[in-house]
């Protein structure tokens, strides 16, 4: 779903926060990863990119890319845009192979 009218809207300096908050959920509603593991969620810095509803420039979103990094591993990652009411889509999976070592894979920037 994709919200454009909010109360609260986050900005650039909330975003990496609240893009960790969105991937974890997604991860819970997929018994991916237990509540317990936001600490495990790493995001690189979120692109500002324009938003669009039905063709129509609606402002500005941002697209993410985070991972579950837990001992080492890297155990799934996904790359999703979330809006300034925190309202996410887009979900693509931009890697695969999982389970895989953080290190031999790019994956310690994220770190």
């Amino acid at each position: 779903m994709h919200a454009y009218g909010c109360i609260q809207r986050i900005t650039s300096k909330e975003v990496l926060f609240e893009a960790q908050k969105a991937y974890l959920d997604r991860l819970i509603a997929t018994k991916s990863a237990p509540a317990s593991d936001l600490a495990f969620i790493k995001c690189g810095v979120p692109d500002e990119i324009p938003a669009y509803l039905y063709g129509v420039r609606l402002g500005t979103e941002w697209r993410a890319f985070c991972a579950y990094i837990k001992d080492g591993t890297v155990l799934t990652s996904q790359q999703f845009s979330i809006n300034r009411c925190r309202a996410t889509r887009n979900w693509e999976f931009v890697d695969e192979g999982f389970p895989k070592p953080v290190q031999s894979v790019g994956y310690d920037q994220l770190l």
